[in-house]
């Protein structure tokens, strides 16, 4: 039984989910009243309650920090000056600390507590839910982030208003002032709802004649930060039909834990998938047909219904639950609307975080003068290959109908630090150059229209921890691929060990957009790409010394994976090679002993030897730092090992990219195959290890350098315990993997210490 004074404010601050009234709007909000109004007409809605916006205004009457915003609230917002950003942020930060920094009374935190209990659920989720002037314009998704927390009551009151002191972030002022709403009729109510663990989660986008599903294991934050790209199924609005469905690509999942542990704070926990539910969908017909039919019903009561975010519990009988609802906006819209919020018109695999809006440029072929301007436009074409980095340098986004995380585009791109999608089919159909669209590289989405010039689209940044929060020491090395000048500045304050791979047809692709490798038989344009690979390959060498650089020669510029390629060319044509080689002696007698050789793609011993004796006869390995590596990319190579080793290699690395296509006879720029066929397949799992296990007899260091731990961090646990001697990747997965190789290591030491009667000391690694 509550107690009256418990029971008399519960009235006052609290309004239950399903009790709410139509004259109770503006106290609960937008988004809980819409879930109400669902509830109370019986669909599934998990259970809840709101704390009203009085609460929150009568919470900010108490305060007296005369450095925020609030002192004077709610006529602060006339003072506010956005133009001047220390001001804007120092303002803020005093505003959310004079929130923080004040505790709610002890009547109204008791009646909060009181009636989280009655949810049963160990874990809470607190959402925004916002009332504003009907005028105004739609406020984005993730401008007020929810919040996590336990069902106790000190992470409750710190939960509460952490949210309400949101409202007072830079981002948020900023964006208020904007759209030119007082902040004062921004009214501000939080809905607190059980978070248990389900079994999918996803979205639905209605239209007339069509429904697109969207689905991923566990809880909508993958969804939400980017970390998984969700199957998706077109379902035809008036029968149910199934049109068309497509596997996501769905490595990871979040759960809550399900039990209380008072000294874990980090609720939301982002597990690795097995590979059976990897390759599964998430909804079988049996779900698809029922979540239709509550939808369509929800959908011809009230047509106005554009979209809604479900969950599904199978843990007794299954349930789709409602999260969330969407309306059509455009009657509460201003007239300016089409300038603050977009409609997504269409969705790929993300490759390249980032976030841009840009006019198209639709290339279907590779132009011949690759000096054609792209003024900052998004490119659109079918595929691409390293030819294309000239053009690249000039976009300021990437879209293709092709593609996966490991193609030539996306590592392209991520190497630029441009936004990337790819595995778009008909994407040089669905759109024309010169419209204007939002591509969001972090979540694969593409939007029409122009975006809110606001960062308000949640990042996938802060899954990864910053380099500077490492401070483990860890045995393997981790190195950086790197091919571009301005991106050796963004790695030097990471914890890396070299340049594990540095491409030369990537640092060559400027040059040869103005000539071809038959100039080379002239001696003048010899003498000058010497020149040119000097000065190319010495910033590299020069701003890791000592560390080493490891320097793969010419490839091939052309999209080709079993033709002409690797040292197959050096035996047809070795000018460019012999030059490649001379420019590392040039380098070496400067005094940079740090660079060593790998040789690309490899297919017999008999090439390995014939660009060894050329190595031999410029002189490299008269410098006893000097090393002879090849790439591990072609399948011989399983077999073949000992005898390369035999004929002096002195180190593999382990190219998973192609090695994958060829072992398993994919096409890497196939996004739909690279679902199903991919690094993490047992195939190539074996040969990883048999590869790794190979060296360690073998007495060769061994590095991994292509995409496959950055796609399947899992798997460095297994390579580290295999022995791998190195990994190397892009540099804004090197806090990721550094992460991950230490916990890998720390796995090893344990076992080692329960086999082991002198338990071992981690810190020093003796006994």
């Amino acid at each position: 039984m509550l107690d009256p004074v418990v029971l008399t404010i519960l009235l006052v601050i609290l309004h239950w989910l399903n009790q709410i009234q139509a004259s109770e709007r503006i106290k609960v909000g937008k988004k809980a009243f819409l879930l109400s109004r669902l509830a109370q007409k019986g669909y599934p809605v998990f259970s809840g309650f709101v704390v009203n916006t009085t609460t929150f205004q009568a919470f900010l009457e108490k305060l007296e920090d005369f450095k925020s915003l609030l002192a004077d609230f709610p006529q602060t917002s006339l003072y506010l000056d956005i133009h001047n950003p220390k001001a804007l942020q120092l303002i803020a930060q005093n505003s959310r600390h004079a929130i923080l920094d004040t505790q709610l009374s002890s009547d109204e935190l008791t009646t909060i507590v009181e009636a989280a209990k009655q949810l049963n659920s160990n874990t809470l989720i607190f959402r925004s839910s916002l009332s504003l002037p009907s005028t105004s314009a739609k406020y984005p998704s993730g401008l007020l982030s929810s919040q996590v927390c336990w069902n106790q009551l000190e992470s409750i009151e710190l939960t509460l208003k952490t949210i309400w002191s949101e409202l007072f972030s830079a981002k948020s002022l900023f964006y208020w002032q904007r759209l030119g709403i007082p902040l004062e009729k921004v009214n501000l109510a939080i809905l607190v709802q059980p978070l248990n663990n389900v079994t999918a989660t996803g979205k639905i986008l209605i239209q007339p004649h069509l429904m697109q599903i969207q689905a991923t294991w566990g809880l909508g934050y993958s969804l939400l930060k980017g970390d998984v790209s969700p199957d998706l199924y077109e379902v035809d609005s008036q029968t149910g039909r199934i049109i068309r469905k497509q596997l996501g690509v769905k490595y990871c999942a979040y759960q809550v834990p399900t039990q209380f542990d008072k000294n874990e704070s980090d609720l939301l926990k982002l597990n690795s998938l097995s590979l059976e539910k990897q390759e599964s969908y998430c909804l079988n017909d049996d779900f698809l047909a029922h979540l239709f039919q509550m939808v369509r019903n929800l959908w011809l009561e009230n047509p106005t219904v554009t979209g809604i975010d479900w969950s599904l519990i199978t843990e007794q009988s299954p349930q789709f639950y409602i999260t969330k609802v969407q309306f059509n906006q455009l009657s509460s819209l201003s007239e300016n609307s089409d300038n603050s919020s977009t409609s997504m018109i269409s969705q790929g695999l993300g490759a390249s975080s980032g976030i841009v809006t840009a006019p198209i440029l639709i290339i279907l072929e590779i132009p011949t003068d690759l000096k054609r301007e792209m003024s900052g436009s998004i490119l659109i074409t079918r595929e691409i290959t390293s030819a294309w980095l000239p053009l690249l340098k000039q976009a300021s986004g990437l879209i293709l109908e092709q593609g996966s995380m490991t193609s030539h585009g996306a590592i392209i791109a991520r190497e630029l630090g441009i936004p990337a999608i790819v595995g778009i089919p008909n994407a040089t159909q669905l759109f024309t150059s010169g419209e204007t669209v939002v591509l969001d590289g972090n979540t694969g989405k593409i939007h029409r229209g122009k975006a809110l010039q606001v960062p308000v689209t949640p990042q996938k940044n802060n899954i990864n921890p910053d380099a500077e929060s490492i401070n483990y020491p860890i045995i393997t090395q981790l190195m950086v691929n790197i091919s571009q000048k301005k991106s050796i500045e963004k790695t030097m304050d990471k914890p890396i060990d070299g340049i594990g791979l540095l491409r030369s047809e990537w640092l060559l692709s400027e040059w040869f957009t103005k000539h071809s490798l038959e100039n080379l038989l002239e001696l003048s344009f010899q003498e000058q790409l010497l020149t040119e690979l000097i000065e190319l390959i010495e910033p590299f060498v020069q701003a890791f010394h000592p560390k080493p650089v490891f320097y793969r020669t010419f490839d091939s510029l052309e999209k080709t994976t079993l033709g002409k390629r690797g040292t197959y060319n050096y035996l047809q044509n070795p000018i460019l090679f012999d030059l490649e080689l001379q420019a590392i002696q040039h380098l070496q007698k400067q005094g940079y002993y740090n660079i060593k050789l790998i040789l690309p793609f490899v297919r017999s011993v008999e090439e390995f030897r014939f660009c060894q004796q050329r190595i031999i006869q410029t002189g490299l390995t008269q410098f006893p730092l000097f090393q002879i590596w090849m790439m591990a990319e072609v399948p011989s190579v399983l077999f073949l090992l000992p005898e390369y080793v035999k004929a002096g290699v002195q180190g593999i690395a382990i190219g998973s990219n192609d090695l994958t296509q060829l072992l398993l006879g994919i096409e890497r720029e196939d996004s739909q195959l690279s679902q199903h066929y991919n690094a993490y397949h047992p195939a190539m799992q074996m040969a990883f290890k048999q590869l790794i296990q190979q060296t360690k007899m073998l007495k060769i260091p061994c590095s991994m350098c292509g995409q496959a731990v950055v796609q399947y961090p899992e798997l460095i646990d297994s390579l580290v315990e295999w022995g791998i001697t190195a990994i190397s990747v892009e540099p804004e997965s090197v806090p990721i993997v550094y992460q991950a190789i230490a916990k890998g290591e720390y796995r090893l030491y344990l076992e080692v210490a329960r086999q082991n009667r002198n338990p071992i000391n981690y810190h020093t690694g003796s006994e």
